[in-house]
């Protein structure tokens, strides 16, 4: 893949799995040389340029000499890694890395091809540098994450292959703007929520077939999947969803039109109309996360040979569709609490005993998989407050407003690792109930839970190695 051009979700992670290395094409290299050229006369015309020739944050008014501008940039890289704590995974810090590489190959930072190539190299090498996951505040760019990796991409600390092999890349020296220019972006805050929601959009499927093995095993009344209910409420996902959900049920023997019991508990009736915006909002964000992918988020850029002076390494875009996703958490939680509910309660659960319990009183059966599914479900929304309720003032006032979307995406990732476990307790209680019901699933079902489907579940015993067997599955 040419570095410089247009990013989508499938380059992106053909790149960052190793399936596709980065070219730096003729026409990359001359607008980055051309671009070089530029910066370099303007400051021999003395033109004063914050984070060249001038410090940064609150000391910019702070004017350095020509013969401390090398010197400067390199001190900028190790007075800013500053990250503490667990490591990122590799394949975020390695997104980020595609990032940066695709932000400075559009020929607006300034930066020398020789810079460009370094970091290309690393990429196709599989040289991960290890980053610390606190330190950023998302707003003059990830600082302390990107100046963290640069130490490794300029062989002042290790990076590390695939299988955790320590390599010392040859010294790199960084010139005038190029510090700046690659700490100065949103690449690692951007980088982190791409995973995460590619981990979400798989627990959002598995979410769909769990509630799809809910519907037969308790030989659901499923009128409301009629196309005229979708008729009558035109909105393109929720009409995808009834379609999806009549085609995975098409040959059921479970489900019915109609029964005595008239219509279903609103979590089994109206799921439709609660899901269809999480899949709406997913495929929103999935969308905005492609424009920032391909944004430029260093400042100054340079126009011709006006250093243009901006606000793009703000990270408010990425907190905000961070924050968004973390408010559609308990929603989705709540939903696989409610259905746990309509099977393990016998008011609700269609002659099956209570919490599932083969001998109801000498058993207590799942009766404390629920317990464990309510305190997944509080923590879950505990974590779901928007980002934007906080800010910090830093630098003297110079940075005001932050975004804290490092510190969302956390959150994020917290309640992922909660939700997995939530939905594998869902699995649980979903299979075993469906034995005990004798259900004969859908071949759909059959096929795409199969392994679930065949695991044991029965008797009276601890089911967390169970649950965590299921959430690895997921």
């Amino acid at each position: 893949m040419e570095v410089s051009e247009h990013l989508t979700w499938e380059k992106f992670w053909n790149v960052v799995e190793g399936k596709e290395q980065l070219q730096i094409g003729d026409a990359t290299k001359n607008k980055l040389k051309q671009k070089r050229e530029k910066l370099i006369s303007i400051l021999e015309n003395g033109k004063v340029i914050y984070g060249v020739n001038t410090g940064v944050g609150s000391l910019k008014d702070v004017a350095l000499k020509d013969d401390m501008l090398e010197e400067f940039q390199a001190n900028l890289i190790r007075s800013h890694a500053e990250s503490v704590g667990p490591y990122v995974p590799r394949v975020v810090t390695k997104g980020a890395m595609l990032l940066l590489a695709h932000s400075l190959a559009q020929g607006l930072s300034g930066v020398s091809p020789e810079l460009l190539e370094r970091i290309v190299f690393a990429i196709n090498m599989d040289y991960v540098p290890r980053v610390g996951y606190f330190g950023s505040v998302g707003a003059s760019g990830d600082l302390s994450f990107l100046a963290s990796l640069m130490l490794g991409i300029i062989g002042e600390r290790p990076v590390y292959d695939a299988e955790g092999k320590e390599h010392v890349l040859d010294k790199f020296t960084l010139r005038e703007k190029e510090g700046l220019a690659v700490i100065n972006g949103t690449h690692f805050s951007l980088s982190h929520l791409i995973y995460l929601v590619r981990e979400l959009k798989l627990l959002e499927e598995m979410t769909r077939w769990t509630y799809a093995l809910h519907l037969e095993t308790r030989k659901a009344i499923v009128s409301f999947l009629d196309p005229l209910v979708s008729q009558a409420k035109p909105d393109p996902y929720f009409g995808q969803l009834i379609s999806w959900l009549r085609d995975v049920l098409k040959d059921s023997a479970a489900v019915r039109r109609s029964g005595p019991e008239v219509q279903e508990p609103y979590v089994v009736r109206c799921f439709p109309q609660l899901y269809a915006p999480i899949m709406r909002t997913l495929d929103n964000i999935e969308s905005w996360l492609e424009q920032e992918m391909n944004a430029v988020s260093d400042n100054p850029l340079f126009k011709d040979d006006e250093p243009i002076f901006q606000g793009n390494f703000h990270a408010e875009s990425i907190a905000v569709m961070s924050s968004e996703l973390r408010a559609l958490m308990p929603l989705m939680g709540n939903i696989l609490y409610q259905l746990q509910e309509k099977l393990l309660n016998p008011e609700f659960n269609r002659g099956l005993p209570a919490f599932l319990a083969e001998v109801p009183g000498l058993h207590s059966g799942l009766m404390i998989v629920q317990y464990l599914s309510a305190d997944l479900v509080s923590e879950i929304s505990m974590l779901a407050g928007p980002i934007t309720m906080m800010n910090q003032t830093m630098s003297t006032g110079q940075e005001d407003v932050v975004s804290f979307a490092p510190a969302s995406n956390r959150l994020l990732q917290r309640q992922l690792e909660l939700y997995r476990y939530l939905l594998a307790s869902s699995l649980l209680i979903t299979v075993r109930a469906s034995k005990m019901a004798n259900i004969k699933v859908s071949s759909a079902i059959q096929e795409t839970l199969k392994l679930f489907l065949e695991t044991d579940v029965g008797g009276e015993r601890s089911f967390s190695d169970i649950i965590e067997v299921f959430a690895d599955r997921l």
